[in-house]
C-alpha cells in the first residue's frame, strides 16, 4: 500500500488523492454494474464491477470485496489488485 495514496468516495465522486492533493484529472463520476462483457465472462464471475470515468479516462474495476475494514479491486485489463484501508 502507498501511504501517500488515498482516495475520497462523496456526492457520486470518486477522487483519487496523493500527498492529499489532487485536480480535476483525478476526479472520477462511478458507476456499478452487474458485467463488463469487453473483460470479464459473466458466466465465471459474480461480482460486481465498478466503471471510473471523467474527461480523459475509462477506468474498469471488478469489486473484489469489501467489510469494515478493507475495500479490494481488481483492475481490468491489467489484473491489477487495489486494496484500500477504510477509515
Amino acid at each position: 500500500m502507498d501511504s501517500l495514496s488515498n482516495i475520497d468516495i462523496k456526492n457520486g465522486k470518486w477522487i483519487f488523492i496523493h500527498n492529499g492533493q489532487y485536480d480535476s484529472t483525478d476526479v472520477y463520476k462511478m458507476e456499478l454494474k452487474s458485467e463488463l462483457p469487453n473483460y470479464a465472462d459473466p458466466l465465471l464471475n459474480q461480482n460486481d464491477f465498478l466503471i471510473l470515468s471523467n474527461k480523459t479516462d475509462t477506468l474498469y474495476y471488478e469489486i473484489m470485496g469489501y467489510d469494515k475494514s478493507l475495500f479490494s479491486l481488481m483492475h481490468f485489463p491489467s489484473g491489477k489488485i487495489h486494496v484500500y484501508s477504510l477509515k
